[in-house]
């Protein structure tokens, strides 16, 4: 994620799988996290699966933000390298959070 926020996902990762041919990836963490980050619930599963480029997790399946019921995220996205925003895309509509939201690890409880 060289790209995006160091903090984006919750520390307690399990394992993780990556492909260099098609950017896909698995992360299993030891147990799903629900969280808030910028004034938004967010709820990262016990598997979280997609396919990232430099600046962006796309595909994505198992992280989700709850409005009045939880929906799934179907990516996240930084602009630029310097852009001061990442946005979370559900649907077709998108979020954008300060990376300085990101600047401590994900409390994980």
């Amino acid at each position: 994620m060289i790209g995006l926020p160091a903090n984006l996902l919750p520390p307690n990762v399990a394992s993780y799988t990556y492909s260099e041919i098609d950017g896909s990836f698995e992360v299993c963490f030891t147990h799903e996290v629900v969280t808030e980050i910028a004034n938004e619930d967010v709820k990262f599963e016990e598997v979280i699966k997609g396919k990232m480029t430099e600046l962006a997790l796309f595909d994505l399946l198992g992280v989700k933000t709850k409005q009045f019921f939880w929906l799934t995220i179907g990516a996240i996205t930084r602009p630029a390298r310097d852009s001061e925003k990442i946005y979370f895309k559900v649907g077709p509509l998108k979020s954008g959070i300060p990376v300085s939201a990101f600047k401590d690890p994900i409390k994980v409880s």
